[in-house]
């Protein structure tokens, strides 16, 4: 973006921003959710010193799902004098929109211009984000290169478990977090609050000062022989620190998230049951940049996860770790949710298990609530070279947990390996069809119905693990495994799919590349590439065309590293010292196992040093409660007693769908309703059977753009409440823009109002000019009995009963039309505009329109759905 560019963006008023996105970007993008902000639980504040913009550069629906990012919104929104907001990548047509109008990328919560914003955190989660960081500074109008920011500029600060190799992405980020979020953003926050005024210079300075701030501007580089570059000093006399928060139970986290719009990744309500894991797979990066093991107590997470759900509306938790089940009161976590003291309708979601850590029955007791699927990774093919990646599970363990899954009910498990593995040879990737195709065999004697999901990618060696020094595979050797295990996986009930081996590639140059990698990466977006993490928008002609225009070959960065090498990240120290690492690499090709640190003692990793309070306490979970001594049967049966058996009322209510909530779809406004009115703590009924749902029924879907003021639906009751009770505690819980209008109590066998609906009732106003014809014309031709109208698939078809009136109101047109709106005959009231008034596309966000009544046929007369039933008279 150029100066000129950059100036027009800037001086663009939040008061022109906003009508320019509601009047002409909102109403031509796909999934418009995501830009509108107002989500129910969002933050707003009128006075602050700080204003804090976190950024994630990818979609919304993939930020969102972050649960670091909800507990950074959380801490900084704690701190009286700092407004955080939150800011995602847009999709392709959302850019070119705001290129075309010259808009400027904006926080969710005020609408500011990211340009205002004093600072900009990125969170970094994996390597491929690099190009949609680079998209959120541009459209935002701020200088890409940290080198050209002025004085006026936001600080740009990065985190997250990408960034301890922070070099490929240095020369855009001012400032790099370390480790955990919770306590050093809080010293970020009150450092820039302390220097503002000051120059930029001195500003990173200061922030340089804070245990596990990196800031790459204040550091001399250096030139190896082979052109890589690294931090003079690094692992001598420059060593940032991993900070560490030693007491996960003291430290924040949000009992208030905010509440999507949009259907998430992992739409549910997500709470860390602990951080780290010591069981030291030594391909695992996680496992090890995240020691040590820190727990959150049974309470606290029993009473944290109920809080989230009354707050959000979401009945499902997820218990996030690395490896759920070594928690060590799991028996009693599930148990206490599935049967919270407030006896709230949770149901429970539990990652990827070890297949020698699972238990069970304790996942039995969440299947039966509600069912779900089952995902192991047993990584490697053969007894052998998973003792290499030190998880020591035979091929027996495999065989006999799996039977006992499919035996107890599963219909479906997921298995994930990795081909390229350190010593892998032939042997070992034909093991992994051979090991496949005999978990299949025996599954479909136990159960008819049982499926094979296999997952396979390939490994990508990490910083600060045993492999890092390891040969990454390349494309040819890749495509060469993954044709041998086509080939030799041939089982009906197995469905086979690989990883893109070239995001792994991508992957493998930027978390063991250098700083050069800044300049391969920024031309890499200047060629239009965006969303690489994702393999259908991956633009890989343009990748190799910005290695060959920088004059980088990416095999450099996937050899095989000396041990004596420097490496581009040795000045970050994540408390796990290289020479464990090199010890764990040798005991891999000696096949040797190292035992987790909890069961077997401490291994000298470098890590209790630092935490050894946490240490000492993770190292005596060892005599944990395992959980096996639940009886399943006896917690089945009081699962199945949970909830009433059978609804006592039944609500029939109409409700409305204004101002931004317009842009929502009809699957997301129902979902948003849903969530309000369980937010309610109104005793939702759920439907029976193997996936309960709460029991809802809405009208026909609303076309996206279209306000109503006449929307319908039925909820069921475990609890008798009058209506007016109903309407006031479910208007206290739903977001701006819808309410419940009226309510009445319907018979609980009464049929359905959505078969008899007939037609919709419109509202419609539009500017004089855009009507070609003469107004009396126009009462002419949308009076007439029958109307062509073409629907937005190209199909055409003659729809009666359409006009009841039309007249003109200053320089506005105002029309009031029925339209049929039905289960066999639909028309849409833009479709039939642009029909009858020959209204083009681009102007069709001039066009208001309300929803003013649902009409049902009853027995050849128009009602509306209350009047469709005979209401049970109020108590």
């Amino acid at each position: 973006m150029n100066c000129k560019e950059t100036h027009k963006l800037k001086s663009v008023s939040q008061a022109e921003l906003l009508h320019k996105l509601h009047e002409f970007v909102f109403p031509n993008v796909q999934k418009a959710a995501r830009y509108i902000g107002g989500e129910v639980n969002c933050v707003l504040k009128s006075d602050f010193k700080l204003h804090f913009a976190i950024a994630f550069p990818d979609v919304y629906e993939v930020g969102m799902s972050s649960t670091g990012l909800s507990i950074i919104y959380h801490v900084l929104n704690s701190l009286n004098d700092v407004q955080a907001e939150r800011v995602f990548s847009p999709w392709h047509d959302m850019e070119a929109l705001m290129r075309a109008h010259s808009l400027p990328l904006y926080g969710l919560e005020t609408f500011t211009p990211l340009w205002k914003f004093d600072a900009i955190g990125f969170s970094l989660p994996y390597e491929l984000l690099g190009t949609n960081m680079l998209q959120i500074l541009e459209l935002s109008g701020i200088p890409l290169l940290s080198s050209e920011r002025g004085d006026d500029d936001p600080i740009v600060i990065a985190g997250g478990c990408a960034v301890v190799n922070p070099e490929p992405f240095a020369e855009f980020i001012d400032a790099f977090c370390i480790g955990d979020g919770e306590e050093v953003v809080v010293e970020v926050a009150q450092t820039l609050i302390r220097t503002k005024g000051m120059t930029r210079r001195k500003r990173l300075e200061k922030l340089a000062e804070i245990e596990g701030i990196y800031v790459p501007s204040l550091y001399e580089l250096e030139s190896l022989h082979d052109g890589t570059i690294i931090v003079r000093g690094a692992g001598k006399s420059v060593r940032i620190k991993r900070r560490i928060t030693q007491d996960l139970d003291e430290a924040p986290f949000p009992t208030k998230p905010v509440v999507p719009w949009v259907e998430l990744i992992h739409d549910r309500a997500n709470i860390e049951v602990f951080r780290g894991c010591t069981r030291g797979c030594r391909f695992c990066q996680a496992g090890m940049i995240t020691r040590p093991v820190r727990e959150r107590s049974l309470q606290k997470l029993i009473e944290r996860a109920c809080s989230i759900a009354r707050h959000t509306g979401y009945d499902e938790v997820g218990l996030l770790s690395l490896n759920t089940y070594d928690y060590s009161a799991i028996g009693e976590l599930v148990c206490g949710l599935l049967f919270n003291p407030v006896r709230l309708p949770l149901f429970l979601s539990l990652p990827s298990s070890r297949m020698d850590s699972f238990d069970l029955s304790i996942a039995q007791l969440v299947h039966e609530s509600r069912r779900t699927g089952l995902t192991f990774a047993p990584e490697a093919g053969t007894e052998r070279l998973r003792r290499v990646i030190n998880k020591p599970i035979s091929d027996e363990q495999i065989f006999s947990l799996l039977d006992a899954v499919f035996q107890a009910g599963w219909d479906t498990v997921k298995l994930y390996f990795m081909i390229g593995l350190p010593t892998e040879s032939e042997e070992d990737v034909l093991s992994i069809a051979e090991l496949c195709n005999e978990v299949a065999r025996r599954a479909l004697s136990s159960n008819k119905r049982a499926k094979l999901h296999i997952s396979i990618a390939t490994f990508v060696p990490k910083p600060h693990t045993p492999f890092q020094w390891e040969r990454q595979i390349g494309l040819d050797e890749s495509k060469a495994k993954q044709r041998m295990l086509l080939k030799h996986i041939r089982r009906r009930n197995i469905t086979l799919k690989f990883h893109d081996n070239r995001l792994s590639f991508l992957e493998g140059v930027f978390c063991r590349g250098d700083r050069r990698l800044c300049s391969v990466l920024l031309e890499a977006y200047r060629l239009g590439c965006r969303f690489d993490g994702w393999s259908e928008q991956l633009r890989w002609n343009e990748w190799m065309r910005s290695f060959e225009a920088i004059g980088i070959d990416p095999q450099h960065y996937l050899r095989e590293r000396s041990q004596d090498e420097p490496l581009p990240w040795d000045h970050i120290d994540v408390h796990v010292d290289k020479g464990f690492l090199l010890s764990e690499r040798l005991r891999a090709l000696e096949g040797e196992v190292t035992q987790d640190c909890r069961f077997g003692g401490c291994v000298k990793c470098g890590t209790y040093a630092v935490a050894s309070k946490a240490c000492s306490i993770a190292m005596r979970l060892r005599e944990r409660i395992e959980g096996k001594s639940l009886n399943v049967r006896d917690w089945v049966a009081k699962l199945k007693t949970r909830m009433p058996a059978n609804p006592v009322q039944r609500i029939r209510f109409r409700w409305t769908k204004l101002g931004r909530l317009r842009f929502l779809s009809h699957i997301e406004m129902v979902k948003a309703l849903q969530r309000g009115i369980l937010r309610s703590g109104l005793k939702v009924s759920y439907s029976r059977g193997f996936n309960p749902q709460p029991r809802f029924s809405f009208g026909m879907a609303m076309p996206v753009g279209i306000e109503s003021v006449a929307e319908y639906a039925d909820v069921w009751l475990d609890e008798w409440v009058p209506p007016d009770e109903f309407i006031r505690v479910c208007n206290e819980q739903l977001p701006d823009g819808c309410k419940v209008l009226d309510a009445v109590s319907v018979p609980l066998n009464a049929p359905s109002f959505v078969p008899f609906i007939f037609s919709s009732v419109y509202e419609v106003r539009l500017p004089r000019v855009l009507v070609k014809s003469e107004l009396c014309h126009l009462e002419e031709l949308i009076s007439a009995s029958l109307l062509k109208v073409t629907c937005e698939t190209g199909a055409s078809d003659y729809i009666a009963r359409h006009s009841i009136e039309v007249h003109l109101e200053d320089d506005e047109v105002f029309l009031r039309i029925e339209l049929p709106d039905g289960q066999k005959v639909h028309c849409r009231p833009i479709d039939f505009l642009k029909s009858a008034l020959s209204i083009a596309d681009e102007d069709l966000c001039l066009v208001k329109v309300i929803k003013q009544a649902t009409l049902c046929n009853i027995n050849g007369m128009l009602l509306s759905p209350f009047e469709a039933i005979k209401p049970i008279p109020r108590e």
